[in-house]
């Protein structure tokens, strides 16, 4: 529901709205449905997701996030995440009562303080402005199934791979290796000058674990 109400709501306002606007009122409108939809459906009752979305427009790249699903860039052959995780943990963290490795291995890092259908409100960490791109940057999106059983080092590493199918094979088949606790997504985009000649392909896998 997330990912078909945010994109929907983006390609119909997306003349009217700036970027930032769009993308903070895609995601209250994502909350919004989800929540109602769950209040009104006994077996969905309480259903709720993370969510982070990025727009790319005239050169720069835009992102909104809730939850602790995360984007991170490569550039130059370093990683940085860009969205702050919305956790109980990661706000101690912030505060300076918890350190970095303590912040890491709490087990109440995934007590999200907020997410799309399941706060009362929600608060999108969005761009203050657009990212200005570079041919050679490359995106990541991912849930925390994903970054939970990977090193930063190791994404920094998966993320220097010339060929992004691979790259996806290779996270998949280490994070279902590694007993990922959680179910796990990844995105990665990445520029070239020359126009591909192969559409984008989603693939969706369920894997028992």
């Amino acid at each position: 529901m997330a990912c078909n109400i945010i994109t929907e709501y983006i390609q119909q306002h997306h003349s009217t709205d700036d970027i930032v606007t769009g993308l903070n009122k895609a995601l209250r409108y994502a909350h919004k449905e989800i929540k109602q939809t769950g209040q009104n459906n006994e077996e969905q009752h309480g259903m709720g997701t993370t969510a982070v979305a990025v727009v790319i427009k005239d050169g720069s790249l835009y992102y909104a996030h809730v939850g602790d699903s995360r984007l991170y860039r490569y550039r130059n052959g370093g990683i940085t995440q860009l969205t702050d995780d919305h956790t109980l943990v990661n706000e101690m963290y912030a505060k300076g009562e918890i350190t970095v490795q303590e912040r890491d291995t709490h087990p109440m890092r995934n007590m999200l303080l907020q997410a799309l259908g399941t706060a009362a409100a929600i608060t999108p960490q969005l761009s203050a402005q657009g990212i200005p791109l570079s041919i050679t940057d490359k995106y990541l999106l991912c849930s925390d199934g994903v970054y939970e059983v990977f090193a930063e080092t190791e994404l920094q590493m998966l993320m220097s791979l010339e060929d992004t199918a691979f790259m996806l094979e290779c996270i998949r088949c280490i994070a279902t290796d590694r007993k990922a606790s959680d179910n796990f997504s990844t995105i990665v985009i990445s520029f070239s000058l020359q126009p591909s000649s192969v559409s984008p392909v989603t693939r969706e896998q369920n894997v028992m674990l």
